[in-house]
C-alpha cells in the first residue's frame, strides 16, 4: 500500500512512498493538498499493481515516459543511431541538423508538439520567405529561402526522425505519416546545363596547355585528366578523391569505387575508355597501390571554383540563363551523352549508378537544341504531294463500270449424291475465275457485288441468273443455279448491261433484285435444314420428297 507523509513536521509538501516492483520502494513528491496527493498515490499504486500483473503494456508505459524527455535528447540519440547504422558522418550530421532546425522553427520541445499542420506550414513559409531567423537554444541562426529540393530534404529528415521514434518505442504513432514531398521541378534553385562537344574539346585543349596555371594544387594536365575521368565515368568529386592507384585495374579496363565512398553505399566497377586508359597508365606508372590516385584533389567545395576558372579562361560563361556548369554538371554531361548515344535505358541507369531510371533520364539527362532540331527534321515531309497511283479500282462513280453480278453455279451433277447442304458453291466472275464460299454467304456475296441488271437483260446458258421481262415491265428474279439441270460455270456465258450509279451504292434497279435473291436463298436454306437427314439416304422416295418440298420453297440448293 502507498503511504503519504511529510519529511519534516513543518513541511508544506506531502510525499508518497509506494512499491513499483516487489521489494523495491520508491518515494515521489506530491503536492501541498493532502487529498490531491492521496489521489496521486492511489493512481501510482494502481499503476504499479497493473504492471506487476501484466495488465499494462510495457511498451506503452515506456513510450509514455519517453514523451516527457526533451526533443533535443531524442535528436542526439537519433544522430548516434544513424552513425551506428553505418551511414557516413556527414550524412548523420546533416540529417540531425536539419531535424533540429525544423523542430526549433515550429517551437517544438516535446514529441506532442510535432503535428502535421505545424510542420507543413513552416516548410511552406520557408519556401516563400527569405532570411528567417531560427533560435536553437542559445544560438540564433539565419536560414535562407528553401527551394523545392531543399524542402524535400528537410521533409525526409524529419520523417525519418519520427519513424525512428515509433520504431524505438519512443512514440506510439507517427504524426507525419501523411507529410509528402513536393515537385522539385517547379522551383529549381540550382539549374545545371550541358556543353556541346566542341565546347568540351576547347575546354580540355585550353586547360591542358603548358601555360595553364595551377589551380588548387593541380596542374593543367592533371585537371584535364580529372575532367576526362568525370566525363567518361560519371564519378563525383568525392569519389574521385577517394580513388587509390590500386583501384584502377588497367588490365581489365575498369576502375573500382569502394562502397565506403560511394553515395549508394555499394562497390561498383566502371569501364574506362581506351584513350583514357593510356593516359592513366602513364600517370600512375611506378606508384604504390595504396597511394591516392590524385593526391592534390581539392575538396568538393572547391572543385566548382576550379572548373569555373578553367571555363572563364576558355571563354565559356560558367552560368547562363540555361543553367550553371559546375563540377557536378560533368556528371549531367556524362548521362546526357549516354542517352544521346542511343544507350539502353537500363545500361544508362547502371553506369550512372542510380536507383531508378527516372533520375537518369528525367533529371540528369538534358536535351540540347540541335537534338530537338534533328528529331524534328526526321518527321515526314508533308509539303510534297502524294504521287497518284497508276491504276485505281472502279468505285461506281461516273465513267466507271460496276462489276457484273456473279453467277452461282452447281459444281457438278454428282454433288447431289454427296448430300452435304453446307458444301461450298463457286461464285463465277465474268473473267471465269471464282472462289469457294459457304452456302450461307451466297446472298451476302451477291449484295456485295452490286448486282446491276436491267429489266430486259438476257442470259444465255443454264448456269446464269435469268431475269425475264414480266408483263409489268419489271425483272422477275428467279435462279436456275439451284436446279438439278444447272451446268458448269465454265460452259456458261452471259452478257449484262449496267447503268452507272452513285459511288458506294448499287444502281436503283439492282436493289429489288438483290432482295429477291436473298429471299430465295433463305427459302432454300430453310428447306435444306428441314430435310437434311434425307440427303444422305439412297432411297428414291426420300430424295423425291425433299426435291418436291425444296421446289415449293424456291429451288433445290445443290
Amino acid at each position: 500500500m502507498a503511504s503519504i507523509f511529510k519529511k519534516t513536521k513543518n513541511a508544506k509538501v506531502w510525499h508518497i512512498a509506494y512499491c513499483p516492483q516487489p521489494n523495491k520502494r520508491k518515494v515521489v513528491r506530491g503536492c501541498a493538498d493532502y487529498r490531491a496527493t492521496e489521489a496521486l498515490a492511489r493512481k501510482l499504486e494502481t499503476g504499479a499493481f497493473e504492471r506487476r500483473r501484466g495488465i499494462v503494456d510495457e511498451r506503452a508505459d515506456r513510450a509514455a515516459k519517453q514523451q516527457i524527455r526533451p526533443l533535443t535528447d531524442h535528436v542526439a540519440d537519433f544522430e548516434r543511431y544513424l552513425l551506428d547504422k553505418g551511414n557516413t558522418e556527414d550524412y548523420a550530421t546533416m540529417t540531425a541538423t536539419r531535424t533540429r532546425v525544423l523542430l526549433a522553427g515550429i517551437d517544438a520541445t516535446a514529441s506532442a508538439h510535432i503535428t502535421l499542420d505545424r510542420v507543413q506550414g513552416w516548410l511552406a513559409d520557408m519556401q516563400r520567405k527569405d532570411g528567417v531567423k531560427v533560435k536553437m537554444g542559445d544560438v540564433t541562426v539565419k536560414v535562407e529561402r528553401f527551394g523545392a529540393s531543399t524542402r524535400n530534404h528537410y521533409t525526409r529528415a524529419v520523417r525519418n526522425f519520427c519513424r525512428w521514434m515509433v520504431k524505438d518505442n519512443r512514440a506510439t504513432f507517427d504524426p507525419l505519416v501523411a507529410l509528402a514531398t513536393v515537385n522539385a521541378d517547379v522551383d529549381v534553385k540550382i539549374k545545371r546545363r550541358v556543353l556541346t562537344a566542341e565546347q568540351l574539346q576547347a575546354l580540355l585543349a585550353a586547360t591542358g596547355t603548358a601555360t595553364s596555371p595551377v589551380r588548387f594544387g593541380l596542374t593543367g594536365p592533371e585537371r584535364v585528366l580529372v575532367y576526362r575521368l568525370a566525363l567518361s565515368t560519371g564519378l563525383r568529386a568525392g569519389e574521385i578523391a577517394s580513388l587509390t592507384v590500386g583501384d584502377f585495374h588497367l588490365d581489365d579496363g575498369v576502375v573500382e569505387v569502394q562502397a565506403a565512398y560511394a553515395k549508394n553505399r555499394r562497390r561498383d566497377e566502371l569501364p574506362l575508355r581506351a584513350d583514357l586508359l593510356a593516359d592513366l597508365a602513364a600517370y600512375l606508372k611506378g606508384r604504390p597501390a595504396a597511394e591516392q590516385a590524385i593526391p592534390a584533389m581539392p575538396e568538393s567545395d572547391h572543385t566548382a571554383e576550379m572548373l569555373r576558372g578553367d571555363l572563364k579562361a576558355t571563354g565559356i560563361d560558367p552560368e547562363t540563363p540555361e543553367g550553371r556548369y559546375d563540377f557536378h554538371a560533368l556528371r549531367h554531361q556524362f548521362c546526357s551523352d549516354l542517352v544521346a548515344s542511343g544507350a539502353n535505358v537500363k545500361v544508362a541507369q547502371a553506369l550512372a549508378r542510380h536507383s531508378t531510371p527516372v533520375l537518369t533520364i528525367g533529371r540528369y539527362s538534358h536535351v540540347r537544341v540541335h537534338d530537338r532540331q534533328a528529331a524534328v527534321e526526321a518527321l515526314p515531309d508533308l509539303s510534297r504531294p502524294t504521287p497518284e497511283p497508276e491504276q485505281q479500282r472502279a468505285t461506281g462513280t461516273d465513267d466507271a463500270v460496276a462489276p457484273v453480278a456473279p453467277a452461282v453455279a452447281h459444281r457438278g451433277p454428282d454433288r447431289a449424291a454427296e448430300g452435304n447442304a453446307g458444301q461450298a458453291l463457286r461464285l463465277a466472275t465474268p473473267e471465269g475465275c471464282g472462289e469457294s464460299r459457304p452456302l450461307q454467304d451466297v446472298g451476302k456475296r451477291a449484295v456485295g457485288h452490286n448486282l446491276a441488271m436491267t429489266g430486259n437483260a438476257k442470259q444465255t446458258g443454264e448456269g446464269g441468273i435469268r431475269t425475264p421481262v414480266t408483263p409489268k415491265g419489271q425483272a422477275d428474279f428467279k435462279s436456275a443455279a439451284f436446279s438439278r439441270s444447272a451446268t458448269s460455270p465454265a460452259t456458261s456465258s452471259r452478257t449484262a448491261t449496267t447503268r452507272p450509279g452513285r459511288r458506294g451504292r448499287p444502281p436503283p434497279a439492282t436493289i429489288p433484285q438483290a432482295k429477291s435473291l436473298l429471299r430465295s436463298r433463305q427459302r432454300c436454306r430453310s428447306a435444306v435444314a428441314s430435310y437434311r437427314p434425307s440427303l444422305n439416304l439412297a432411297s428414291f422416295n426420300h430424295r423425291h420428297t425433299a426435291a418436291t418440298k425444296a421446289r415449293q420453297h424456291g429451288g433445290w440448293p445443290l
